[in-house]
């Protein structure tokens, strides 16, 4: 397999609809990405962006009826921490404080989401 590269926001985007739909051709992916946007990307443009992803090892084909299924070689919640750990390390120096804090400033939190956040880090220091 080859060795896993970081990947772009578009790519990112990408794979987040392939994570959600668990395979998609490049028709479908395509709809997916244009349907948010107002300046519209070609096929060609994708075409190439998910062979780039192969490449990276971030996913795999297969071929049913002379069209190409895409699927993640890893699932969305592990690849998304990969990426966050990368950016942690890279970002904030290895500091989990300082990505934290930087996360939580960055969003305007409810109050069920401040109590899940405080739920979720009780039951860290249980743990």
């Amino acid at each position: 397999m080859p060795k896993r590269k970081r990947i772009s926001d578009g790519n990112i985007e990408i794979m987040n609809h392939i994570w959600k739909c668990g395979e998609a051709t490049i028709s479908e992916v395509l709809a997916a990405v244009n349907s948010k946007r107002s300046k519209k990307i070609k096929r060609a443009t994708i075409q190439v962006q998910i062979r780039r992803l192969e490449e990276y090892g971030w996913l795999a084909h297969r071929v049913e009826d002379r069209t190409f299924v895409y699927f993640p070689i890893r699932d969305g919640q592990t690849a998304r921490a990969d990426i966050l750990q990368s950016v942690r390390k890279s970002v904030f120096s290895g500091s989990c404080l300082d990505l934290v804090k930087c996360l939580v400033d960055g969003c305007d939190l409810s109050d069920r989401e401040l109590m899940l956040i405080e739920e979720f880090l009780r039951s860290e220091r249980e743990r």
